[in-house]
């Protein structure tokens, strides 16, 4: 290969690659958006793949594997459910009808300071110290419950979102965990031959240390949870 065409390569090359880092710049919330889902279903499937690897150890296929772990979590997800949005939902309620006497009570009481800075003998600049003070807090209470309400119904557009991004990369695992042979075959067949025995080899190593790590916590997190529950009930 002659030196022009290498040096024509290597500015290619370069801008190909200058070009590449630049659309991830000006467009890395879009991309963002559109890789959590994958990212979301690569660590879904590393978790259940080891169940579905069990089940299929006891005759059962792979696809009625993966279905049966989506439906127990589904049921699982259901029943709590059941049990949270009819509380949440009530005291939503509870505090939107509670909302409006709270305003009129303290507008009440708002109303009755300034009656009784207006009637009282103090100088104008004392009244005027005190009505902008009033004034401020006013100002500043609207603005704390204009801001609650923003940040939650933020809060409940994001949560709509996570869980819309969570069914997506079920969908997404499901596909991974079923034909998990052929993507491993795809990834080894990208890397050079010399290199694969290294590579799976280190894979093996990382996945022992994650299994633990994650195992470790599942625990921890499942005690956590059964010591809560349980204060919850004596409370």
């Amino acid at each position: 290969m002659s030196l022009k065409r290498k040096i024509i390569l290597l500015i290619t090359g370069v801008a190909a690659i200058l070009f590449f880092l630049l659309f991830i710049y000006y467009y890395k919330a879009k991309i963002l958006e559109i890789a959590i889902p994958f990212v979301m279903a690569v660590v879904i499937a590393y978790l259940l793949t080891p169940l579905v690897t069990r089940l299929e150890r006891k005759g059962i296929p792979r696809t009625w594997g993966i279905l049966l772990i989506y439906l127990f979590f589904s049921l699982v997800l259901a029943s709590v459910i059941i049990f949270i949005i009819p509380e949440v939902i009530s005291n939503t309620r509870e505090l939107m009808l509670t909302i409006p006497q709270i305003t009129a009570r303290y507008q009440s009481i708002f109303n009755g300071v300034i009656n009784i800075i207006r009637s009282s003998n103090w100088s104008d600049d004392i009244k005027n110290v005190l009505f902008r003070e009033i004034q401020n807090s006013t100002t500043m209470v609207q603005t704390l419950a204009t801001d609650a309400l923003r940040r939650s119904i933020s809060t409940l557009v994001e949560t709509v979102a996570m869980v819309l991004d969570l069914i997506l990369a079920m969908i997404i695992a499901y596909y991974f965990i079923k034909d998990a042979e052929f993507f491993r075959e795809v990834v080894l067949s990208l890397t050079p031959r010399r290199w694969r025995n290294g590579i799976v080899g280190t894979g093996r190593e990382i996945n022992k240390i994650l299994s633990n790590f994650i195992q470790g916590q599942l625990l921890t997190a499942l005690i956590v949870g059964l010591l809560e529950t349980v204060g919850l009930i004596i409370v």
